[in-house]
């Protein structure tokens, strides 16, 4: 890349210009094709950020899927035990309705 190709993308990222847009104007005005992921990371050199930040965010991302799914968890089996032991109780009625009724239910 020539260094007023290189001056122009840093002075015009420092100035707050869209990675996508910078690229159109380098490819008509310079010649140099540069996608869009490059000019991300010239602009966050420039602006100090972290070069892991997507790793970084990733992570953060994962974490809080396993947290959100154990909790998820945690509420669902609370509700699944309370909702087996009111069925085991009505299995026992119902069973219990039958064993006193069961003549009486084949004789009519």
């Amino acid at each position: 890349m020539a260094p007023e190709a290189l001056k122009f993308v840093k002075d015009t990222l420092t100035a707050g210009a869209q990675p996508a847009v910078m690229s159109k104007l380098l490819q008509d005005k310079f010649g140099t094709n540069l996608i869009s992921k490059d000019l991300i990371n010239i602009k966050r050199t420039l602006t100090g950020k972290s070069q892991d930040e997507w790793a970084d965010t990733v992570a953060f991302l994962q974490e809080l899927q396993k947290w959100f799914r154990s909790a998820v968890y945690a509420a669902l089996e609370a509700e699944f035990h309370e909702a087996k032991s009111q069925l085991q109780a009505l299995g026992k009625e119902i069973a219990a309705f039958f064993d006193g009724n069961w003549f009486n239910i084949a004789d009519k």
